[in-house]
């Protein structure tokens, strides 16, 4: 709760900080996986770039 009366809940803005980690966590481990799978030979990556109309 918030010091203030009638001020904001905390919990939400305490949990974004460690929630924000452990997704980047989980993106780093899968980029993780796909880059082994393209070296062993199991997955095509897509490297291809596109430039972008303007």
């Amino acid at each position: 709760m918030s010091q203030n009366a009638g001020g904001l809940i905390r919990w939400p803005a305490v949990l974004a900080l460690p929630l924000g980690f452990a997704l980047m966590w989980l993106q780093g481990l899968s980029e993780l996986i796909k880059r082994l799978a393209y070296l062993s030979g199991i997955y095509e990556l897509d490297i291809h770039y596109e430039k972008p109309l303007q």
